[in-house]
């Protein structure tokens, strides 16, 4: 079978989570005997070796990009393409229009919540990073804030119209987790869910890759980009509250982004102690050495960096903030979900898991035996069957 992906990126696995998983799925369909082909409109900073790579110019959705990206799947007899920005407008109309000139089965694929449009909104005016803080930042915040009902309601609309077009305009529409089901029907306002399957996020490491010898160490680790959605400014704060509890404990923080010089400043102004801050770094090693894992996003689709670090043995404990969770930390198994916002709970649970050594180990070992359910080998079969039910 020949397989397309699509993104508006550069298929580089080290600029984020869709980027890595579309290249760990491409290699394991080459070694299945599929050929597997990668279209952006950016230019290609980073090259697999089995994989052909075409541009498509930079402004999306044009007659040009219609026609060349017709042409490509026609020339390449392709079987099978699949949008990896099915929240984008540019993409979902460019996969629409090229979808009627082509024989080739569609699919968009959404690697958020589904609610995501009704997340990102601020809270509050404040912001606790400094670079967010200026007058034009502040103002836009405000604005947000003072009309945040009825930009809601706009952006519900924006949703239904959006996924009703991804949904009318593809042969599938692939979610990260059956829980997001009913999210995107409500959201599309639609009745038949004929076209709407769902499959988890797989492993990005494989076993060869898992450094499983080096001795656990009193880590917290967060591992992620430095973004507003992140809020890793709670993480500061609990950590503020535990530091003088444990003193043999520490906190490491593994990213970039463009908030990493405020995450510095407001590690110094709370006069944290043992944080290490390491901008962006390969995680595998911070993974295999800590103990446990923070996630505080006020959204996700999946959390890669959860099971990355489940199969090094690191023990998750995060926010409740989107649904896909408790496909990842199977009710508390394998790690500890906390209700969204609940900073009081989040640190006397915390509190308890660090200070009970027997339960972490049997915590860790869980989550080492839970997160082989998405094994490449088991997730890859999934893709396969759906591909197979598409174009037969």
């Amino acid at each position: 079978m020949n397989i397309a992906f699509f993104s508006l990126e550069d298929f580089n696995p080290h600029t984020g989570g869709t980027e890595r998983i579309s290249c760990v799925l491409a290699e394991e369909f080459i070694k299945n005997g599929h050929s597997v082909f990668f279209i952006s409109p950016k230019a290609f900073t980073y090259k697999l070796p089995s994989i052909e790579y075409f541009k498509l110019n930079e402004k999306v959705d044009t007659k040009q990009n219609v026609r060349s990206f017709a042409y490509f799947i026609e020339k390449n007899h392709i079987d099978i393409v699949v949008n990896q920005h099915a929240y984008s407008e540019a993409a979902i109309s460019l996969i629409e229009k090229v979808r009627l000139k082509s024989l080739a089965k569609f699919v968009n694929a959404l690697h958020s919540t589904p609610d995501l449009f009704l997340k990102d909104l601020p809270d509050t005016v404040y912001s606790p990073f400094p670079s967010c803080r200026t007058p034009l930042r502040l103002w836009r915040r405000y604005q947000r804030v003072k009309f945040r009902s009825v930009k809601l309601k706009n952006r519900a609309k924006k949703s239904r119209y959006l996924f009703r077009k991804a949904y009318e305009g593809s042969d599938c529409i692939l979610l990260l987790s059956d829980m997001f089901k009913p999210v995107f029907q409500s959201l599309a306002g639609i009745a038949d869910t004929s076209k709407l399957f769902a499959i988890n996020n797989a492993n990005t490491y494989s076993s060869s890759e898992i450094e499983i010898s080096m001795p656990k160490e009193n880590v917290l680790l967060f591992v992620g980009r430095m973004a507003v959605e992140k809020r890793i400014d709670i993480i500061l704060h609990i950590w503020s509250r535990l530091q003088d509890l444990y003193p043999s404990w520490r906190l490491e923080i593994v990213g970039g982004g463009g908030l990493f010089d405020d995450v510095k400043y407001l590690v110094k102004k709370m006069k944290l102690q043992r944080v290490s801050m390491h901008g962006r770094q390969t995680p595998n090693a911070y993974y295999a050495k800590s103990k446990i894992i923070l996630a505080t996003s006020k959204f996700e689709g999946w959390g890669l960096n959860l099971t990355e670090a489940m199969q090094h043995g690191c023990v998750p404990v995060a926010f409740s903030s989107y649904a896909a969770l408790n496909d990842i930390v199977e009710g508390g198994k394998s790690g500890i979900a906390i209700e969204d916002n609940n900073v009081e709970e989040f640190v006397r649970r915390l509190s308890e898991l660090m200070a009970d050594e027997s339960r972490l180990l049997l915590l860790s070992e869980n989550a080492k035996e839970s997160v082989k359910r998405f094994d490449m080998s088991k997730i890859i079969i999934q893709w396969e069957n759906l591909f197979n039910e598409l174009v037969k």
